[in-house]
């Protein structure tokens, strides 16, 4: 294997960020909010998780093949531990945070706990098919559940695949056929109104293949035109989500568009388009957009079952609430995340242990 030079790996490998990603998360993340704060009314914004999607594939990617180019071997305890450091904080401050606040308003206070229950296991996006879907306070996070199933499987299968000499044509190619037969039964079981949170994991298996092909030609460069057109494919996600609600074609869209846009992200940093993204306020926002995520969701839900109405009568007050609790928690667990992390290095067994560490920058 070769070492990537693209600025986003190198970023992730110095324990940097990479602003113009962080300005996609923040587009992403935005339109989200924008989906889940104007019900009733239509939005194509669901297809965030789906540009989310992409970019964890992508970025674990690259921080599991950065690992393996210093150390020839990856550390999956320690890659669990980094992960659980990341993400568990945030998700455990909500839930106490929310706790007594949730207990007081939910109308049922036994269905209240068995959510809170399943954000805490990410079970939600495989409990709320039998716990049912209506007035969940808790039902974004079965987003995080997909994401923790890929967590737990793909550092030990990219290992073995490195350990075994699968060459990296061969990993990408095995990375676009899951995620077209992901992808595309998606596309058959929305037609038929099925239950599927789980093949939406195809946009994950598509970040995953960019990241293994930029790996393997640290040169390759995609141009102006291959950016602007991933840019418009999301967009155009957005509008066509607005015409076929919950639809699994404006989801592909929106995962195809956003594989598009890294790779020209990071492979031409100094573009118009990776400029614009950069722009800082942009780029704050998808640093904290884990936590946004996070709060936006339940605060929406407590708020209609509080003062009643509907998600859009509340978003007025949920959207600077929320960007206030998410600015502190980040504000405030992020020191003790950074040295939390800092206990479990990357291939401590190797005698490279003594290198400086990484601090992942993750999905969120």
């Amino acid at each position: 294997m070769t070492n990537p030079t693209t600025p986003a790996a190198i970023a992730a490998a110095s324990g940097s960020r990479f602003a113009p990603l962080d300005g996609v998360r923040a587009a992403a993340v935005l339109v989200v909010v924008a989906y889940h704060g104007v019900e009733p009314h239509r939005f194509g914004g669901y297809v965030g998780v789906d540009v989310f999607f992409v970019l964890s594939g992508f970025l674990i990617t690259t921080l599991l093949l950065r690992e393996l180019d210093r150390y020839g071997e990856i550390w999956v305890g320690g890659f669990y531990a980094r992960r659980f450091v990341r993400l568990y904080p945030p998700l455990l401050a909500l839930l106490v945070v929310l706790l007594v606040p949730g207990l007081l308003l939910a109308p049922s206070t036994l269905r209240f706990l068995a959510e809170n229950l399943m954000a805490l296991t990410y079970t939600t996006v495989i409990g709320s098919s039998a716990h049912g879907v209506a007035g969940m306070a808790y039902l974004h996070t079965w987003s995080l559940g997909v994401e923790e199933l890929f967590y737990i499987f793909w550092p030990a299968l990219l290992l073995l695949a490195f350990r075994r000499g699968v060459t990296a044509r061969r990993l990408v190619l095995l990375c676009v056929v899951v995620a077209v037969a992901l992808l595309g039964l998606d596309v058959m079981l929305a037609a038929r109104g099925g239950e599927r949170g789980l093949l939406r994991a195809g946009g994950i298996a598509l970040g995953c293949a960019l990241a293994i092909t930029l790996h393997d030609r640290p040169r390759a460069r995609a141009g102006a035109v291959v950016g602007t057109g991933g840019a418009a494919a999301i967009v155009s996600a957005v509008v066509l989500g607005l015409f076929i609600p919950f639809s699994a074609i404006p989801m592909t869209v929106a995962a195809v568009g956003t594989v598009a846009l890294v790779a020209h992200l990071v492979t031409v940093p100094d573009g118009r388009l990776a400029r614009l993204l950069a722009w800082r306020p942009a780029a704050y926002l998808g640093e904290i957009s884990y936590e946004i995520y996070l709060w936006h969701f339940p605060l929406l839900t407590l708020g209609c079952w509080a003062f009643g109405g509907l998600p859009s009568d509340q978003l007025w007050w949920v959207l600077p609430v929320t960007l206030a609790l998410a600015s502190a928690s980040h504000r405030l667990l992020t020191p003790l995340q950074q040295r939390w992390k800092a206990r479990f290095p990357y291939a401590p067994n190797t005698a490279a242990m003594a290198a400086p560490q990484v601090v992942a920058s993750g999905p969120g």
